[in-house]
């Protein structure tokens, strides 16, 4: 499992000539919700619109991103039905409680499967000093979520 945000940021870097081709930029989305390609970015900015799909990375986690050649990078175009939001980006930053009743933190992140791109469920935000001492909290659909208009309950805690 990884994160979005643990991504977004990290050196990609080719494999083939050893060299640093930008950063890990925004996740995009198919029409079914998976992270399917990342923007590239250039020194913190995205100059030209381009992207690495999914499938073309060997490696990704919070530390780098691993792609065989600069061949892996492509002109990002909308009309390919990609998108930069997923049916999940709004649940972002609801309340979430337990079953029990107790709350169990903010929606932070997505979480998602490296190898199918899937989002599998949310990483949550509980304060600084309580995710520094017992770090985040992980739900997860299989769990069982239920969402509301203004907050998330979660089956397990």
């Amino acid at each position: 499992m990884t994160s979005i945000l643990g991504v977004k940021g990290v050196p990609v870097v080719c494999l083939k000539d050893d060299s640093r081709v930008g950063y890990i930029g925004d996740a995009l989305y198919d029409n079914e919700s998976k992270v399917c390609a990342f923007i590239l970015e250039q020194s913190g900015i995205t100059l030209r619109k381009r992207m690495i799909l999914l499938e073309e990375i060997l490696q990704i986690s919070n530390k780098n991103c691993v792609i065989y050649s600069d061949k892996s990078i492509l002109k990002f175009d909308k009309k390919i039905g990609i998108n930069k939001d997923c049916r999940y980006s709004g649940m972002i930053g609801k309340n979430v409680e337990a079953r029990s009743g107790g709350g169990m933190g903010v929606i932070r992140d997505m979480v998602f499967d490296v190898e199918t791109g899937t989002i599998e469920g949310f990483e949550l935000y509980r304060g600084l000093m309580e995710d520094a001492v017992k770090g985040r909290n992980i739900i997860y659909f299989d769990d069982g979520i239920e969402v509301f208009r203004d907050y998330v309950i979660a089956g397990k805690e």
